[in-house]
């Protein structure tokens, strides 16, 4: 009696497997002819049935290790608007760089004329002798001053070559 209860058990178990694989394969035909999967209706429904379920594992692992059909990808309105909103920032912000680069390199050779100028006006200072070079600072008034002092405050002549004369 306990071998016919389980012989019939497991022709049971066989029978409701059999019922709901059909059933699903029936499911999964039915999303198929909607448009090549169907429209997902969230994240993890790979299969485009509708609803997410261990169908969608079993899709899944069929497509990674059986060569099935790749999931059908979601694709979330929001998600949309995002990635146009994130192009648009970086539109931009391109145009933004390009500016500021084309602004840079202007002032990059400003700076190099000034650089230029700067080196020229060096080289006549560092060949000026200093007693035949025109005053440098010309709007300070002669004080007549007979006493002067070096960098370093010791006393020194006021005609010494060594110390420039802005008188």
């Amino acid at each position: 009696m306990k071998r016919k209860i389980a012989i019939g058990l497991f022709v049971n178990a066989v029978l409701l497997a059999l019922v709901v694989g059909l059933l699903s394969m029936e499911r999964m035909d039915v999303a198929l002819a909607a448009g090549g999967g169907g429209v997902p209706v969230g994240n993890g429904d790979v299969n485009g049935d509708g609803g997410i379920d261990i169908s969608d594992a079993v899709y899944t692992l069929t497509w990674l290790y059986m060569g099935g059909d790749a999931p059908v990808p979601y694709e979330s309105s929001k998600l949309l608007e995002r990635i146009v909103q994130l192009e648009a920032d970086l539109a931009a912000e391109t145009t933004d760089l390009a500016a500021k680069t084309t602004a840079l390199e202007e002032c990059s050779s400003g700076l190099s004329t000034v650089q230029t100028e700067l080196a020229s006006k060096t080289t006549a200072l560092d060949a000026c002798v200093v007693w035949n070079c025109p005053p440098i600072v010309k709007w300070l008034p002669a004080t007549g001053q007979e006493t002067c002092y070096d960098t370093d405050g010791y006393m020194v002549a006021c005609g010494n070559p060594s110390y420039l004369y802005l008188g």
